[in-house]
């Protein structure tokens, strides 16, 4: 009963919490404003047990329309203070109110951070727009004409209209199949550059890919950049379609952090009613994370192992969607790690009747692994039932 003993005792402690906190928020809310209203409007077992605010309120005001409720205080007290009053002019405090004027203090601070770094943004993309634009205008000044025409579509990169700057981008993409050669020194520079910059990435790494595959002399530059991309968690998936054009240019296994993060980056967190555009296509990243495996095995299980373990339910759900990925085509990895596995089937959820949860997606995988070798997978969950049945 492990597991569902943590359960209980993990959602006891969350909500003793809550309203400790709760109670610490009532208190200072009441002696903001003598116009607020606060009034319990819903309290389960556990405010019983304790005698803690553990449930629904709702906050309202004599001057402002509408109500508001929830069972985390300290959030809906904190946008009712900022929204409504901040300049109300029938303010009339009833105590001491630092409490309240230090959250609408701090909102304020953050909203002058957030719109000073906005402008910031503003500024330097616009500063690398401009330096860009004149590297390609001077790589062009130095070419031949039958180059000229790869300059064109990089300086097309940088305009402001969005369908003219995609549709340069295909072009690009084209000529690095059809004429790689034509490709200068200068212009694969600002292509790598370009593929490294949070704004041209997604742009240019499909570039970068067809170079890949045509020019040998690149191979060097292009895992470079694709590497550095997938350790700083930009476009993961294109770095990795990358490596993938690369074929064996590239020295495998990768390093913990760059199996680390394709593992962990694929999104296999679905929202209510599903993805919008269809599942998503992670078949990049799960070849490259096959060579790992074929290298080396050690160094997928390693990371696997370690993760498995990580109380983030969010990423234990990406990487089990990673698994899940492999599994079909290196159905050896899952029946290494079945007792991790079966270890991290007992950790905590909070999202019990999620489809999505961590404990649905290891099932579906030992459900997988037991077709590919029912005597090892029946072998392994019998030595372990007496402990994981409740999670099973």
């Amino acid at each position: 009963m492990r597991r569902l003993d943590e359960s209980d005792n993990s959602r006891f402690e969350e909500s003793v919490k809550l309203g400790e906190d709760n109670a610490e928020c009532l208190r200072y809310m009441s002696f903001w404003c003598k116009h607020v209203e606060i009034k319990p409007e819903a309290s389960g077992l556990y405010a019983q047990m304790t005698g803690l605010p553990i449930g629904s309120y709702s906050i309202a005001c004599p001057y402002v329309q509408g109500g508001w409720s929830a069972m985390n205080l300290r959030w809906i007290f904190s946008d009712f203070l900022n929204q409504h009053c901040a300049d109300c002019s029938h303010h009339s405090p009833n105590g001491n109110t630092t409490w309240g004027q230090k959250i609408i203090d701090d909102c304020q601070e953050n909203k002058l951070k957030q719109e000073q770094a906005a402008e910031q943004e503003v500024a330097r993309i616009s500063e690398l727009l401009a330096t860009l634009r004149l590297k390609s205008q001077d790589i062009g000044a130095k070419i031949d004409p039958e180059s000229q025409k790869v300059v064109e579509f990089l300086e097309a990169i940088f305009t402001e209209n969005v369908e003219e700057r995609s549709q340069a981008a295909e072009h690009l993409k084209n000529s690095a199949r059809l004429a790689a050669d034509l490709f200068t020194h200068e212009a694969v520079a600002l292509v790598l550059e370009l593929a490294v910059s949070k704004e041209f990435s997604q742009l240019i790494l499909p570039v970068c890919a067809e170079l890949a595959s045509k020019r040998a002399d690149l191979a060097t530059p292009l895992t470079e950049t694709a590497l550095n991309n997938i350790e700083k968690e930009l476009r993961a998936e294109l770095s990795a379609f990358v490596l993938e054009q690369l074929n064996n240019a590239v020295i495998y296994p990768l390093s913990e952090i760059h199996i680390k993060n394709l593992l962990i980056l694929q999104n296999h967190y679905r929202d209510i009613g599903g993805w919008e555009e269809g599942k998503p296509d992670y078949s990049n990243s799960t070849a490259v994370l096959i060579r790992c495996f074929d290298a080396m095995p050690a160094s997928v299980e390693k990371v696997i192992c370690r993760e498995l373990q990580n109380k983030n339910e969010y990423l234990r759900v990406q990487l089990c969607g990673a698994i899940e990925l492999i599994q079909p085509q290196r159905p050896q990895l899952v029946l290494n790690l079945l007792n991790e596995l079966l270890q991290s089937l007992e950790l905590y959820e909070n999202s019990h009747s999620s489809s999505d949860a961590p404990s649905t997606h290891i099932i579906h995988i030992l459900i997988a692994a037991f077709a590919h070798n029912p005597e090892l997978v029946d072998g392994t969950l019998s030595k372990a039932m007496t402990r994981i049945r409740p999670a099973m």
